[in-house]
Formats: structure tokens, sequence, C-alpha cells
């Protein structure tokens, strides 16, 4: 059973989805840089729904880089695609070996090839907004889609471990499995 989650990067994907997980009643950690980091381990994260208008606060725990020894379940890693260069080598010291790029990336195969010893997937979870000093601002539609690399491994198991009781909707693995497979 997956329980214990890293999410790096604290933009809004990645704040919205260490929330989300959070929330379900996973062990997550945030990996934030910086002021950033200082907000949310003095306060919380704060997200602002800008549908309802209401903040809420999670006390997430919160570190500022990855060591070789912190073991979890899986990463994600919500990172915008130019800045991927700057976690790899970390990625490829630490011990965890389920890493789950999340956003955008066109090159996703060479980023993949690049930690030859970990398992890597990706995944694309839908919300948006911006980040103002003291919280995130968004609207998250709490979907996410992972996905297998082709001519890879299933990993169906644990993705459904993932987001089994997480309350983020998924599509199922063979309609996923399908749509993956015309790439």
């Amino acid at each position: 059973m997956i329980e214990r989650i890293l999410v790096i990067g604290a933009g809004v994907l990645g704040c919205n989805l260490a929330a989300d997980f959070y929330k379900s009643g996973k062990d997550v950690t945030l990996l934030a840089r910086g002021q950033w980091h200082d907000e949310i381990k003095q306060n919380g994260l704060r997200i602002k729904n800008q549908i309802s208008r209401r903040t809420k606060t999670y006390p997430i725990s919160v570190i500022d880089r990855l060591m070789p020894e912190d073991a979890y379940d899986v990463i994600f890693v919500s990172l915008r695609y130019n800045q991927l260069d700057t976690i790899i080598e970390e990625l490829n010291r630490n011990c965890t070996r389920n890493i789950i790029f999340n956003g955008n990336n066109p090159k996703a195969e060479e980023t993949a090839e690049k930690l030859p010893d970990k398992n890597v997937m990706f995944s694309f979870a839908s919300s948006a907004g911006h980040r103002e000093e003291t919280r995130v601002c968004s609207i998250s539609l709490k979907k996410i889609t992972i996905g297998d690399r082709k001519n890879h491994a299933s990993n169906k198991k644990l993705i459904e471990d993932i987001l089994k009781k997480s309350g983020i909707p998924y599509p199922s693995y063979a309609k996923l499995k399908k749509a993956m497979d015309k790439y």
C-alpha cells in the first residue's frame, strides 16, 4: 500500500497534489526551496480556492532538499519542464524507486533515460492558478492521469495503490493503457 509520498515542486500543481494526498490520509512531504519553504514550514501550506474564495491550511511536512536516504513509496516531480535537470541527480542518488513526473514533458523518454535504475512514469493533474507570497490561489479539478511508458512493465497495481482512497478520480487502467499504447 502506498502511504509515503514526496512531491517535488511547490508551485500550483505540486501544492494542490500534496494537499489532495494529505486530505486522503497519505503521509505527504513537499519539497520547496527558499522563502516558500520557510513560509510553508512556519505557517503550513495555504491554498485559496478561487471558486469558494476560502483559504485552507494544511500542516504538510516540508523539506528543502532530497537526501539519498530519504525513502518514499513514490516521488511526484511537479516542476516545469525547463527545471527538470535541476533535480535529476538528486533523484538518481535517492533510494526511492518509483518516480512520477507530473506535467507537460515534450521529451518524456529522454527524461526517463536519465534515471535508468528507477521506475519512471508520467502524469498530468488538472489544476490551475498562481502562487502568492503566502499562499496558492487555485482551482483544482482533483483529477489525475498516470500512465505507464510504452514497452515497459505494467504499473497498474502501483497506480491503483497511489490513488486508492485518495479521492482523486482517475481513468480505468485498461482505457489508459489503450490510449498510451498509441504513442
